[in-house]
């Protein structure tokens, strides 16, 4: 599942505004989303990427009202429900396990916070698996040789 720049800005007010419901700034970002006129910035989307990678590593796994009322607003935007996105998410770290191989930045950094997560949710071969996936990536970057 590939959302484009103006659906990932939505899934980031979304996710900001459950978890975060009184801070002044995200109501603006959300009411600002909303707006009709409002368009996507052009170009890459990978910072919001990496920032909606980063909000799932550090508040996820989203469980109970908390889950419901995201999923209640994604809907009401017209976005996927948690359970597909994670899924897709799922989806992607596996195949990064199975061909041994971070092929970009997007995955590099959803490799990043899976690893980084306080309260990991994934099991401890699957972890090791990437752990050694982002090693090979790292020294790849760096011109290093094993």
């Amino acid at each position: 599942m590939k959302l484009d720049a103006k659906q990932l800005a939505n899934l980031y007010c979304t996710l900001m505004h459950v978890l975060f419901p009184d801070d002044p700034g995200v109501k603006d970002m959300l009411a600002k989303a909303d707006h009709p006129e409002v368009r996507a910035r052009p170009g890459p989307a990978s910072g919001l990427r990496d920032a909606i990678n980063d909000l799932f590593a550090m508040h996820g796994p989203f469980i109970g009202r908390e889950r419901e009322l995201i999923d209640e607003e994604l809907a009401r935007r017209g976005l996927p429900s948690l359970h597909i996105i994670e899924a897709s998410r799922t989806k992607q770290y596996r195949g990064i396990i199975k061909r041994r191989k971070i092929r970009n930045e997007d995955e590099f950094y959803l490799v990043k916070g899976l690893l980084d997560d306080q309260d990991p949710i994934l099991e401890e071969s699957e972890l090791t698996a990437l752990a050694e996936v982002m090693d090979a990536y790292l020294r790849e970057q760096t011109g290093q040789e094993n």
